[in-house]
């Protein structure tokens, strides 16, 4: 009986583990990086939040450095960051990115 369970609860967890979202492959969608400063001082901002086209979006490190992934290829309308104290910084003049492209482009946010 204990066995019985243990095989039905091992074959749930597995089942739902293969339907949970995966890993994108690597080539098959773009990458966002770079840095998010103060524009007056050039000091890094921590904790700022950075999203693209409100797909993905991630917040940066102590650095001020921040990486999006992934990002379907393709056109992306906008490029969004915000953090305490910052006016939000928003640049609807979006872009494209191919698969597997690592696009490198720092915001500058102006202290309120």
């Amino acid at each position: 009986m204990k066995v019985a369970r243990f095989v039905l609860a091992f074959t749930i967890v597995t089942g739902l583990a293969a339907c949970g979202p995966g890993v994108p492959p690597t080539g098959s969608y773009g990458t966002l990086t770079g840095y998010v400063k103060d524009a007056a001082t050039g000091v890094p901002i921590a904790g700022a939040t950075v999203s693209v086209s409100v797909v993905s979006s991630n917040v940066t490190g102590a650095d001020g450095k921040y990486t999006v992934y992934p990002i379907p290829p393709g056109p992306y309308t906008a490029i969004s960051a915000t953090a305490p104290n910052y006016q939000a910084y928003n640049n609807g003049a979006g872009g494209t990115l191919a698969p597997g492209q690592t696009l490198n482009q720092d915001i500058l946010m102006t202290h309120t």
